[in-house]
């Protein structure tokens, strides 16, 4: 039986995470929401000094979320089985 050859680093296959996957989608949905409030906040801010203080801790929360985001991400990637070397499987 011949084997097909792989490449370093090449994906073999992906394991899955439901639990992962839904919180990737939860952090996906959040961090929109919190740059949409980023956003608003930011237009509103000249004139509005409620919003000028609301401002930094928004931008706070979607650094947050964005970090908890990269880290799921990350996680995630680690589920791809890849090849070490060069070869044959």
């Amino acid at each position: 039986m011949a084997g097909r050859q792989v490449v370093a680093g090449e994906v073999l296959t992906d394991l899955v995470d439901i639990s992962l996957e839904l919180e990737l989608e939860r952090l996906r949905g959040q961090r929109e929401q919190q740059r949409e409030r980023v956003f608003a906040l930011e237009q509103r801010r000249t004139f509005d000094p409620i919003a000028a203080s609301q401002t930094a801790t928004s931008r706070a929360m979607l650094d947050d979320l964005e970090e908890q985001f990269q880290q799921r991400s990350a996680d995630a990637e680690r589920l791809k089985l890849k090849t070490p070397i060069d070869g044959c499987v």
